[in-house]
């Protein structure tokens, strides 16, 4: 029995602390050492226990001697949010415990990494607003048209009744397929992937591109370094990559300039660069525009475009493929995404 009560805490993935009236450990668990970053349990034997904890920065004002105090003195239960340096989130909970001496008592504590919860719980609140927001836009504004036009309007009325109808629900669409394809991406997994030939995939990407960027008079110059690069993935999810940097290339550039598409290889290696001739992006831009839901916002770039999962959808198929994708830029000269990915080592 005394087996069975020492392993079992070994087993669990919450870090758990037995500690007595001094606040001192007297029990621990590998998932405690693993939190407070200590080789092993043994090193937690008899430690200060207050010590240990003020790597952990208590979320809500309170303080580690307040929940001491608290557990041990009042003999309260506690819970609450720590966040670490590391960028760990924590959840932990303190509760009094009474020793088999009733004269002595102490605490035990649990601590659960909730990061994943976290993520997950901020990725729930981006897709809510988007469908109570960004998606109910373009929705509301095309019915708030349609009942306020008169029924009388005269025929050029009704053909830009009908010309903007379009534009709203076109917009609503765009907006619903960018989301769909994200949410697909999210659970890509790479047994899925074929063999597919990248050269083919960008040529495909650059043709479906093609008739917009010529209505801007906008000319994209093809740099293909190779004639075929044989990758394990998935083709529909990253011709649609391409499309979306071709895309924003094509709406940031100014008429009659130029976009190099140039795709290179060796044998470790691809690596496809899409530059523009637009007008950059700020400095302080560059590492947010991957995220969901980020559009740009800079004085040259007040007319917003889309919704912010166009690249956010980017950074993660590149990351389903084991690849990465940065950007680079002087503002004012153009702005020049470049995808990196591995080749298959031969056997």
């Amino acid at each position: 029995m005394r087996h069975l009560i020492s392993d079992t805490p070994g087993q669990m993935d919450v870090g758990l602390l037995v500690v007595n009236a001094a606040g001192r450990v007297v029990m621990t668990n590998p998932s405690a050492a693993r939190y407070l970053g200590q080789p092993s349990e043994a090193d937690l034997s008899n430690a200060d226990t207050l010590a240990l904890l003020a790597a952990f920065e208590i979320r809500g004002g309170t303080s580690w001697p307040d929940v001491f105090g608290r557990v041990l003195v009042d003999r309260q239960c506690v819970h609450f949010e720590a966040g670490h340096v590391d960028g760990e989130e924590l959840f932990i909970q303190a509760a009094p415990l009474s020793m088999a001496d009733s004269a002595r008592h102490g605490m035990i504590i649990n601590i659960s990494d909730v990061r994943l919860l976290k993520e997950s719980e901020r990725k729930r609140a981006e897709a809510l607003g988007f469908l109570s927001h960004d998606l109910r836009s373009p929705i509301t504004s095309l019915l708030s048209l349609v009942q306020a036009h008169p029924q009388t309007a005269d025929e050029t009325s009704w053909h830009e009744l009908t010309r903007r109808v379009e534009h709203y629900a076109r917009t609503a669409l765009h907006m619903a397929d960018d989301f769909r394809r994200l949410a697909r991406a999210q659970n890509l997994d790479s047994s899925s992937f074929g063999e597919t030939d990248l050269v083919t995939v960008a040529h495909n990407a650059l043709d479906e591109s093609y008739a917009w960027a010529r209505a801007k008079g906008i000319r994209i110059v093809r740099r293909m370094g190779v004639e075929e690069v044989w990758l394990s993935a998935d083709a529909g999810l990253l011709e649609r990559a391409f499309m979306n940097l071709l895309s924003n290339a094509i709406k940031y550039s100014p008429e009659g300039s130029r976009i190099d598409f140039e795709l290179r290889a060796d044998a470790k290696e691809v690596q496809c660069c899409i530059r523009d001739q637009g007008p950059g992006i700020p400095p302080d831009q560059t590492e947010k525009i991957f995220d969901p839901f980020h559009c740009i916002e800079d004085g040259q770039l007040r007319k917003r475009h889309g919704i912010g999962l166009g690249l956010a959808f980017v950074r993660l198929v590149v990351d389903k493929h084991g690849g990465h994708v940065k950007v680079s830029n002087l503002p004012g000269e153009g702005a020049c995404f470049c995808l990196r990915l591995s080749r298959p080592t031969a056997d």
